[in-house]
């Protein structure tokens, strides 16, 4: 019986969430064709069907968090917010982001502590980009917020972009590093609102 589109879509959708669950439980190289297949219960047909080889159903998984990410901040820059909502907003749902998202928090520590060196380089590019295109729009909002005399006097918007884009991946990786102290969200949040509140007027 041929399958419907959206059948399709979510047996691609099973096999990327499971896929990730096996690469973060066993590590990206470890893990075989045969653990995908047999763990999912496919056919190598089922699995091809959709996928390359593991290779690609890594990018895939990686591609649709990263254009998810970029999708959800994306919204809070192109609102119509003051510039201190908009950030304390953006700020929030980055962290509320991820302590409630598993399979985003998943594929953070997936690339950060499962993956080989030989299958970095272009997970780092994508990483660059997003953290380069979040620096320039955090240090725009800031222009505008510098420029309607809503910052601190001392506040520099590009320093300050810097400063929280390293705090964002910082609270990321001290999850898994130092979890006893950032297990729980609003201690991150917490640490935002004091950045906000020392940042804007």
């Amino acid at each position: 019986m041929k399958r419907t589109k959206e059948e399709a879509l979510l047996t691609k959708e099973n096999i990327m969430n499971k896929g990730l669950s096996l690469f973060v439980k066993h590590g990206f190289n470890p893990t075989t064709m045969d653990d995908i297949l047999g763990t999912l219960k496919l056919t190598k047909g089922a699995f091809y069907g959709h996928f390359l080889n593991k290779e690609d159903l890594l990018k895939q998984i990686l591609e649709r968090e990263f254009r998810f990410i970029s999708e959800m901040v994306t919204l809070e820059f192109v609102s119509h917010k003051t510039e201190k909502q908009l950030f304390r907003d953006l700020l929030h749902k980055v962290i509320n982001n991820f302590y409630d998202n598993k399979r985003f928090r998943n594929v953070i520590e997936l690339t950060w502590f499962k993956l080989g060196i030989d299958v970095c380089t272009k997970i780092m590019e994508d990483k660059t980009t997003f953290n380069e295109y979040f620096i320039e729009e955090v240090q725009s909002t800031l222009n505008r917020a510098q420029k309607n005399k809503q910052l601190k006097p001392k506040v520099h918007p590009y320093n300050a972009a810097l400063q929280i884009t390293a705090m964002i991946n910082g609270i990321y990786r001290l999850y898994f590093v130092t979890h006893e102290q950032f297990r729980h969200k609003e201690t991150a949040i917490n640490m935002m609102d004091a950045y906000i509140e020392s940042t804007f007027l």
